[in-house]
């Protein structure tokens, strides 16, 4: 309990702190606290229904048609239907590669990433 609280609830400014660490081992002190802090959870909580049921209403419901489009757009990206897909053309030759074991590429990549760290290091500094 801070000592604002304690002098709000009528204790002198000189034993505030005082009463209110006294107070605060009081297991009904404590009980009651809790459930003020879990009623004030609840009432801060917004979880995914409640979001959802949001943009479905401004979709529904929007005064102006770019809010209208903006909920929708939401709502898509949530239901993952617009992904983006990166396509990647391969501009190397890596036939050499293939005679190579996977530990041998492995261990070649592992040689590689430590070269570029170090390399990293040095433009820091």
């Amino acid at each position: 309990m801070s000592r604002l609280t304690a002098t709000r609830t009528g204790y002198s400014e000189r034993t505030a702190k005082h009463q209110g660490s006294r107070l605060l081992t009081y297991v009904d002190v404590q009980e009651e606290i809790a459930l003020l802090e879990a009623a004030q959870q609840e009432a801060d909580h917004v979880d995914r229904s409640f979001l959802l049921a949001g943009l479905r209403d401004l979709a529904l419901n929007a005064s102006t048609e770019s809010n209208r489009v903006r909920s929708y757009e939401l709502l898509g990206k949530y239901l993952r239907m617009f992904v983006e897909q990166t396509e990647t053309t391969l501009t190397h030759d890596v036939t050499p590669l293939a005679e190579f074991s996977i530990e041998d590429l492995r261990a070649l990549r592992a040689s590689q990433e430590s070269i570029i760290e170090t390399g990293a290091r040095i433009l820091e500094n």
